[in-house]
């Protein structure tokens, strides 16, 4: 993997190349090396199988530059494993073909946005881990959940009456390393800006075929101490829940009180409230949340903020794509709607639109602090930042707090009648973003309360909830004090959330399949 020095000296080079180029007015150079390591856990009880099957490595380096010509035409290109000088001569030539005149376009990013708080905040052992390690450590997480499993009270039990083969065990999931490095600069900022960081994802989902049960356990972190002790403790809590699952019950459909565990609220936010919360879906037109600034679009219990300067949450980093600071942006806060996530293009775009007041619901000139352009990254679907990749809108450590938090036995003891939803998937919007009407499938982890306690366990994969995001934020009758690290499937950035409990969600029973035979 390439240096960051390598990478800071070449960006230096190719920034002093383009400046010799008599048709180019402004440039950005952009030059990254990202290594994604994974490792898949596939073991079957009843099956031969491997384990931990063989991991993977994905490894890439290369030059992106931004270039604007002169006759005010801007384009983008790039050079895969290449830092040279004729890799960027490559990237320029592709960014000649690329060229459009965007009348959108109001430059490139500017050091006017404070200055850069964070640096050196990487894991040096994460960072340096050897493959070997990485297996053993995947080794460790498998085996942890298969401890688990012998050790339960209740597969003990089970054993003194039927045999554990017959229970059929299958543990899937995999172990994830991403290790990001990246140097940028510009005419405009030619103080070359280098960054690195880190990220260990663990995800597990347990069943067992013969009692229809099904649980997951998750860990995100960004250092070797957290991954060796996070991942065994995903492990364990993937059995459990998957114990704990038996014989799931089935719900009919209705209006229910929930209680959302951290990673079902992860889902809600990162795929229905983040989107809408950005320069670029305002200016759009394309937000729930549109002409709602300053304006209550949730319950005054919930907050939510992004900050990527703070070391001590694991999506940290130091400086922008854009060369940019990155730092804390408050999104939602008792309730209001009060900042907006932005790149630099739409933050710009949003400035200068005529209709911006009444698409945002204040005048964005007047507030612009709170749109700053702190998330610009250039991120590729959860293996780093690609130099490949044009920046765009993304947080990087989203936090889902409450003025108001309490612990989650005393939301639970609230519930005398509802469901725990602990893990979704294929949350998404329908009817369009904007009109907050979503969907998505209850999975695992879940669980009917009764009388303020968890009981008896939902049944995977029967549970649709099918309502509208703007709607059940007003719902929010309750947020837990615990606050846990999830990192979704393909995404680059981290969130932080509590258990949050909302009154009359809508849940739909997803029909039973049942066999068809013909008539005598």
């Amino acid at each position: 993997m390439k240096s960051v020095l390598e990478l800071s000296t070449a960006c230096a080079a190719i920034l002093e190349f383009l400046r010799g180029e008599h048709d180019v007015t402004d440039a950005m150079v952009f030059v990254s090396a990202n290594e994604h390591i994974l490792s898949r856990l596939n073991y079957t009880s009843h099956i031969p199988s491997n384990g931990v099957e063989e991991p993977k490595a994905v490894q890439n380096f290369g030059t992106g530059l931004t270039v604007v010509f002169k006759d005010g035409s801007t384009g983008s290109g790039s050079a895969e494993s290449s830092l040279s000088l004729a890799g960027a001569r490559e990237a320029l030539a592709k960014a000649r073909i690329a060229a459009v005149k965007d009348p959108e376009f109001y430059g490139l990013p500017k050091p006017e946005f404070g200055k850069r708080t964070l640096r050196d905040y990487h894991d040096i052992e994460l960072m340096e881990l050897a493959d070997a390690d990485f297996v053993k450590i995947s080794w460790d997480i498998l085996r942890a959940a298969l401890d688990a499993f012998e050790k339960s009270p209740v597969i003990r039990e089970l054993a003194r009456t039927e045999e554990l083969a017959n229970l059929k065990l299958i543990i899937g999931g995999d172990v994830q390393l991403v290790r990001e490095r990246m140097a940028v600069a510009s005419f405009a900022m030619p103080e070359v800006e280098s960054d690195e960081s880190t990220m260990a994802v663990t995800s597990i989902t347990a069943m067992i075929e013969a009692k229809n049960a099904k649980g997951s356990g998750f860990f995100a972190g960004k250092s070797m101490e957290e991954l060796k002790s996070g991942g065994p403790a995903a492990a364990k809590m993937a059995i459990d829940s998957t114990v704990a699952t038996m014989s799931g019950q089935r719900i009919e459909s209705g209006d229910y009180v929930v209680v959302f565990g951290p990673q079902a609220v992860a889902e809600l936010i990162n795929n229905l409230v983040a989107p809408g919360l950005t320069s670029g879906a305002i200016f759009a037109e394309g937000s729930p949340f549109q002409g709602e600034f300053l304006k209550a679009i949730a319950s005054p219990l919930l907050s939510v903020y992004d900050d990527g300067a703070n070391p001590e949450f694991m999506g940290a980093k130091g400086i922008t794509c854009e060369g940019l600071p990155t730092g804390r942006t408050d999104l939602v806060v008792d309730g209001k709607f009060v900042g907006l996530l932005s790149a630099h293009y739409d933050y710009q775009r949003i400035l200068h639109d005529p209709e911006a007041a009444r698409k945002l619901g204040a005048d964005p000139a007047e507030h612009k602090t709170a749109i700053w352009p702190r998330s610009g990254f250039r991120f590729s679907g959860g293996a780093g930042r690609h130099f490949t990749s044009d920046p765009s809108c993304s947080g990087s450590n989203i936090i889902i707090t409450s003025s108001g938090k309490e612990p989650l036995e005393k939301l639970l003891s609230r519930v005398r009648k509802g469901i725990y939803i602990g893990r979704m998937w294929y949350v998404y919007p329908i009817n369009g973003a904007r009109a907050g009407d979503f969907t998505g499938t209850v999975t695992a982890d879940s669980y009917l309360i009764e009388n303020g306690k968890l009981s008896r366990p939902l049944k995977p994969n029967t549970v649709r909830i099918n309502d509208n995001i703007k709607a059940l934020l007003m719902k929010i009758a309750g947020v837990s004090d615990r606050l846990k690290a999830v990192n979704l499937w393909g995404a680059d950035e981290a969130m932080y959330a509590p258990d949050i409990l909302a009154e009359g969600v809508h849940l739909d029973s997803i029909a039973e399949f049942t066999e068809m035979t013909s008539g005598g």
